[in-house]
């Protein structure tokens, strides 16, 4: 175990668990295999230091723990609070607990979901929905993120084509929606922070 705490405010966030009974609904970008044998696995149930859920999550999934560090850098800065895809409210993709006036924000947390997206065609009140697991408990957001991943390097797209073996592609398609084999800028940018590794400069 370690104490080291980069972000002493994710503190609530990780140490709040995901539900023992997971409700999500199916996804529709991921195969009947997935949602089948992936999607019942998430569940965020683990909490620790920040860095602890990520490397977590990643040993879970069989991703490379550096590799989720990093995007965690590049989505939020390994914030968990962090709101990003401010939309009209007009557009119908606030959230049920938003209580701003004109707009909303639409991702959240750490690795940034978009909660109408992960996954589609649930109200963020249903308990189908990712939301609000996804804001409120960092092991959440990371299980959930890190499933979807591990689902396009497996190839269980129902969209996207061929993405096999492909993670800087995959992790391109989590800032995109669309398929760039080998990656692109994000993706880029992802690599860039593997190399340099930040986070090793962070307070604890």
């Amino acid at each position: 175990m370690s104490t080291w705490e980069p972000r002493p405010e994710n503190d609530v966030a990780n140490h709040t668990m995901g539900p023992v009974t997971n409700t999500l609904g199916n996804f529709s970008q991921w195969s009947a295999t997935w949602n089948a044998v992936d999607r019942p696995r998430i569940d965020g149930q683990f909490a620790g230091t920040t860095d602890e859920i990520i490397q977590w999550a990643a040993c879970k999934w069989g991703l490379s723990d550096e590799a989720l560090r990093a995007q965690a850098v590049v989505e939020s800065s390994w914030r968990q609070s962090e709101v990003s895809d401010f939309e009209p409210r007009s557009n119908g993709h606030c959230v049920f607990d938003d209580t701003t006036d004109s707009s909303c924000p639409t991702s959240f947390s750490i690795i940034q979901v978009k909660w109408y997206y992960h996954p589609q065609y649930f109200a963020s009140n249903s308990p189908q929905s990712s939301y609000p697991w996804i804001k409120n408990s960092t092991a959440f957001a990371l299980d959930q993120a890190a499933a979807e991943m591990r689902g396009c390097y497996d190839g269980q797209s129902t969209y996207l084509g061929k993405t096999t073996g492909d993670i800087w592609g995959c992790i391109q398609d989590w800032y995109s929606g669309a398929w760039t084999p080998g990656g692109g800028a994000y993706a880029n940018q992802v690599k860039a922070y593997v190399t340099s590794k930040p986070w090793l400069t962070w307070a604890g």
